[in-house]
């Protein structure tokens, strides 16, 4: 897919794992003060 193509191109460079590293985490106890007590992606 063209996707999967493009991810091919771009996931070794500098800028893209920047971004990636910043774009979502997993927090299993929720992001404070907005969402507790609970897993989210965010």
């Amino acid at each position: 897919s063209g996707a999967r193509m493009w991810l091919e191109t771009v996931e070794n460079t500098s800028r893209y794992q920047s971004n990636y590293d910043k774009f979502a985490r997993w927090h299993p106890e929720g992001l404070k003060p907005y969402i507790g007590g609970v897993a989210v992606i965010g």
